[in-house]
């Protein structure tokens, strides 16, 4: 089952990502987009991020993973 945006590709270091709108009448559009700048699977992912309300300003995402006893902690850093 489809719960999120779906992507235009699948993610890769140095390349372009997108989540394309389920919005009746724009599905497919692209909605968010960037470029995957560093990628260490399954601990880290840094990208670059805009959308159009941005004028295409990129900030720039780093989410890691962290093992903890009983589970994974998230940490999302949005910078820029």
């Amino acid at each position: 089952a489809l719960w999120f945006h779906q992507g235009e590709s699948d993610l890769k270091e140095g390349g372009d990502w997108a989540l394309l709108t389920n919005s009746l009448g724009k599905e497919g559009e692209r909605m968010c987009w960037g470029r995957v700048l560093e990628m260490k699977s399954p601990e880290k992912l840094v990208h670059t991020f805009t959308h159009s309300y941005l004028n295409e300003v990129e900030t720039v995402c780093t989410w890691t993973l962290e093992k903890v006893s009983g589970g994974t902690v998230l940490t999302l850093v949005h910078e820029g």
